[in-house]
């Protein structure tokens, strides 16, 4: 499931796409983006340009956007929370909740 976002800063350079609490954000520079991991993985880029693609909640509408990379992996937008899963493998690396 792709990620939803939260909050938009006024100050955003993603703003000006008319993004808001509830859209979608489904990919960065082609990268499935499911959860706050992906996001904060793929905002970390070297690349010159970020390539945003987004979903319109309410209007059930695609649309990309091409933001140059001048602001340290924080562009303005904030993703809720990912679900804690529950699981038994207790592997140390995990987010999971281990019971």
């Amino acid at each position: 499931m792709p990620a939803i976002i939260s909050k938009i800063t006024k100050s955003s350079p993603l703003k000006k796409y008319n993004i808001q609490s509830g859209d979608f954000l489904l990919s960065i520079n082609g990268n499935n983006i499911d959860d706050f991991l992906d996001f904060s993985f793929y905002l970390n880029s070297d690349e010159k340009f970020i390539n945003f693609e987004f979903k319109k909640n309410k209007e059930n509408r695609y649309f990309s956007a091409k933001i140059k990379n001048i602001y340290s992996g924080n562009f303005g937008i904030e993703l809720q929370d990912f679900k804690v899963m529950q699981c038994g493998n207790k592997c140390i690396f995990c987010f999971c909740d281990q019971h």
